[in-house]
């Protein structure tokens, strides 16, 4: 990366407002943890446990949806996109969970502890509280 491109990076992790013009580079796709491919993605995190403004945004956009957990065939759906046995998908998945302490997730959110502070948050999908 440049050194600009690492100066946006840092800018990001610090967490305070910025603007950046249309089409900057923000960061290289990755595929980390039970991701199904490379991506890039952004989630708005709660300062608190959750947001009532970003779950009744949910609950406009998606209805019932936003408190429904991945059912087990979408779990596995997601272990097959990746090539992986189910013991394989969900030794992965239960390792995640422990490791990033998550106790909620599905397609919208997930409810995990923050890296930086050690706290429950809510992190949300951009892409569910977003697009049209």
């Amino acid at each position: 990366m440049s050194e600009k491109e690492v100066a946006i990076m840092d800018k990001l992790k610090e967490g305070k407002e910025f603007y950046l013009p249309p089409k900057t580079f923000i960061g290289l796709c990755g595929n980390e943890g039970v991701g199904t491919g490379a991506h890039l993605h952004f989630e708005i995190v709660s300062k608190q446990e959750k947001s009532e403004i970003l779950e009744e945004l949910l609950s406009l956009k998606v209805k019932e949806k936003r408190d429904v957990q991945y059912s087990q065939k979408e779990i596995l759906d997601l272990f097959a996109k990746r090539g992986l046995t189910a013991q394989e998908g969900f030794e992965i998945l239960n390792n995640e969970k422990t490791r990033r302490g998550i106790s909620f997730i599905n397609t919208h959110k997930i409810i995990r502890k923050d890296y930086h502070t050690g706290k429950t948050r809510t992190f949300y999908s951009s892409l569910s509280c977003f697009s049209m």
